[in-house]
């Protein structure tokens, strides 16, 4: 013999528990009017079970938005340290070609040197190089080993 669908549907987990817990709980508070005590007392596990539900949903939320802040923090750390690596190399290239540079008897030896050095800290795909003078005036036969620059006169390249 089988079951009518109607009696498999209430003995489920779900709802039988449910109304055969409000079912006790009615029994045992014995009200005047049980069918409105025991009408309340559904609403009342409806909400409660929506709320545990919301807070559940909530929790999951919550974890997840930590997790992924954690996992930002853990890139931003990473990019810091590889810019901090980046900046360090950066430093010590140029401190190597400053010193290069300042150990150099012939700076047109270095040119080369220079211009790699542009082209790297620039992106540059070429690099013209110039050196700043005054302009030179005229001498006579007579002015001394200074005469020709012209310290009025602004710089040029």
């Amino acid at each position: 013999m089988t079951e009518r669908p109607e009696a498999e549907y209430l003995k489920s987990s779900d709802i039988g528990l449910v109304i055969a817990k409000g079912m006790a709980v009615t029994y045992k508070a014995d009200p005047e009017n049980p069918v409105d005590f025991f009408a309340r007392w559904l609403l009342n596990q409806s909400h409660q079970a929506r709320n545990q539900l919301l807070q559940e949903e909530r929790a999951i939320k919550v974890k997840e938005t930590r997790d992924k802040h954690k996992h930002d923090l853990k890139i931003a750390d990473k990019d810091r340290k590889a810019e901090e690596k980046q900046g360090d190399e950066r430093h010590n290239r140029i401190r190597e070609f400053n010193e290069k540079v300042e150990g150099s008897r012939d700076l047109e030896d270095e040119l080369p040197a220079l211009v790699d050095h542009l082209v790297h800290f620039t992106g540059a795909t070429a690099v013209y190089i110039g050196k700043v003078v005054k302009p030179i005036k005229k001498i006579t036969d007579s002015s001394d080993d200074k005469a020709h620059i012209d310290d009025d006169a602004l710089p040029q390249i």
